[in-house]
């Protein structure tokens, strides 16, 4: 029997910063963004559910629109690498 490793993905992604807020609205629009409210941003998940993003966390793109994900910054660098 063969083995298969999945291919890893390619993500548009952007870290989260108060520097950077401008740019992740930029890179992403609106849809799906709300924030920062005391310094933190909320994005819309797949599911539906509103969560999270703090400080030097990742926003990541998600293959539906207006959907994203947030990724704490070391699980980040362990996942992904510049393309």
């Amino acid at each position: 029997m063969a083995k298969y490793t999945p291919k890893p993905p390619v993500v548009e992604a952007i870290q989260y910063t108060e520097a950077t807020v401008a740019d992740v609205y930029a890179l992403f629009g609106t849809e799906g963004i709300v924030g920062p409210i005391d310094g933190v941003l909320s994005v819309l998940t797949p599911i539906g559910a509103w969560v999270f993003v703090n400080e030097t966390d990742w926003v990541v793109a998600y293959d539906v629109p207006g959907t994203f994900y947030p990724i704490i910054d070391a699980e980040f660098q362990k996942t992904y690498m510049p393309v």
